[in-house]
């Protein structure tokens, strides 16, 4: 719509066709009506005045009437099975106006020179979702379980956490003592673990929801 409008009123020398947007659309600006700036609902109106149509000549009726038929047929969610030869002839007929081609239509042009109707879409799956590309790290896997089996110990057991961290080490090799933190930072993961299971239990909003724990009963 764009490089149709700025071709005849570049081509019109009379102006009929511009003088006639200029009052269809008294909202829209004379800059904006010379370079073909219109929304959706401002095309489709225009396709269905048979007036604008009246306004134009053999030349730019023929460009006129093949985008018409290829917004209708193509550009939409129906697919003419002709739409080949709708853009060729779209084509051919801005050519022969002298409008400017899109970048967009060049790129659709040589799209159907090189790709036959017949190809279709091809969809590889490279990765699935939590679907691990790397080599897992047995010493990290064994870290992280050695901390899981801590923390556990500490729920189930009243040992102190000295304790509960040399246990673990003892079955943990080399490599896995190596990947652990500090003994410090292990208690503090041992003492947090204990505060998190004898906090005191929230404030309830009704009697349903009020539960003493085993440890304050």
């Amino acid at each position: 719509m764009k490089n149709f409008v700025k071709a005849i009123v570049k081509y019109n020398k009379e102006e009929e066709d511009f003088k006639y947007l200029k009052d269809k659309f008294p909202m829209v600006n004379d800059a904006k009506i010379k370079e073909g700036v219109f929304i959706g609902p401002q095309i489709r109106e225009q396709f269905k005045d048979l007036n604008f149509e009246a306004c134009l000549n053999s030349v730019e009726k023929a460009p006129w009437n093949s985008f018409k038929s290829l917004t209708e047929n193509f550009l939409g969610t129906k697919k003419s099975p002709i739409y080949e030869e709708l853009v060729v002839t779209l084509l051919d007929a801005f050519r022969t106006m002298g409008c400017n081609m899109s970048l967009k239509m060049q790129f659709l042009h040589s799209h159907f020179a090189i790709f036959s109707r017949k190809s279709r879409c091809y969809t590889e799956i490279v990765k699935r979702t939590s679907e691990h590309t790397h080599v897992p790290d047995e010493q990290a896997m064994s870290c992280c379980e050695t901390k899981l089996g801590i923390k556990r110990k500490a729920q189930e057991s009243q040992d102190g956490a000295h304790h509960i961290v040399g246990e673990s080490l003892q079955t943990a090799s080399e490599g896995t003592a190596a990947k652990l933190p500090k003994l410090d930072s292990l208690k503090r993961t041992i003492q947090r673990q204990r505060a998190s299971v004898l906090a005191a239990p929230a404030q309830p909003t009704t009697l349903a929801e009020l539960a003493l724990p085993a440890v304050y009963q």
